[in-house]
């Protein structure tokens, strides 16, 4: 399992403004401790081995991990009301760390490795509750997934939303309902829609600007004016997109889940191209109108 700090390198530099990025709400970590008993409860009740689970055996073994994260002592005592003590100390203690990927580090390893994913959809649930801007993924070799629509892709999105809204309307409501789906971004259909949003924002500018029917039609009108448009190889990159999505990932751009698979960074390194060539041409459309 691929360390908080070793996925993402500059948390440090994110920005708590839309999303807390590397701070952890205290709501958090308050809400750690019943979530953590469910999952025990579930671990206990789901185990189809040999013999079965005992209850203190497993809540021990979760406060002695967290224990462990916390840098405090390992607890010595038996029975539930005492581990339960124990735990929501252990958590208190942990939130209290300065170190950030620690505690970031400490519930990916109980989700992944100790609870057997059992309360991944209840931490993604609080996550959620308390605007955290990460997730955590089905992929436990890069447990965590950020959020943050501005965060991952090489442009802004609010910043392209605003630019677009003076040209195309149309275009400027594609790209807020990308931002949407890319909150949701651990989720393939998610990931989809966003590309999907951002090729039909492109579309819409394309033909909106050059007064064409079609991408391939406003793509060929760029082209022979390259002297207001640019080089060839800027120009034609809008079109090359298009008929990427619409020959190898035809379903992303007609809705079905089922065919093609798109990863995270697959579906950012799109977005991002996308985006940069609709910024790229309404900073032109607009020098002209101006």
């Amino acid at each position: 399992m691929k360390k908080f700090k070793n996925q993402y390198p500059d948390y440090k530099s994110y920005l708590n403004d839309d999303y807390v990025m590397n701070e952890v709400p205290h709501k958090l970590i308050t809400s750690l401790t019943s979530i953590y008993i469910e999952g025990v409860n579930r671990k206990v009740s789901n185990y189809s081995g040999i013999g079965r689970l005992d209850y203190d055996s497993v809540m021990r073994n979760i406060v002695n991990k967290v224990a462990e994260y916390a840098y405090t002592d390992l607890t010595q005592n038996w029975g539930g009301d005492y581990l339960i003590q124990d735990l929501r100390r252990n958590i208190s203690e942990l939130g209290q760390l300065p170190s950030f990927s620690r505690i970031m580090d400490s519930i990916s390893d109980l989700a992944f490795n100790t609870f057997d994913s059992y309360i991944t959809d209840d931490l993604n649930e609080l996550f959620e509750t308390v605007g955290f801007g990460y997730r955590l993924t089905e992929n436990q070799e890069e447990p965590w997934i950020i959020i943050n629509p501005n965060i991952g892709t090489s442009v802004k999105i609010d910043t392209i939303a605003e630019l677009t809204q003076k040209l195309c309307k149309q275009t400027t409501d594609h790209i807020l309902q990308a931002k949407e789906q890319l909150k949701k971004a651990e989720n393939p259909r998610a990931r989809k829609d966003a590309i999907r949003d951002c090729l039909s924002a492109m579309e819409a500018l394309m033909k909106h600007i050059t007064n064409t029917k079609d991408v391939a039609g406003a793509n060929n009108l760029m082209v022979k004016a390259s002297e207001v448009w640019g080089p060839k190889v800027i120009v034609t990159d809008g079109h090359k997109l298009w008929k990427i999505f619409h020959e190898d990932y035809s379903d992303i751009r007609h809705g079905n889940s089922d065919i093609s698979n798109i990863n995270i960074e697959e579906a950012r390194y799109f977005i991002d191209r996308i985006l940069i060539y609709v910024d790229y041409i309404s900073k032109i459309a607009l020098k002209e109108l101006s």
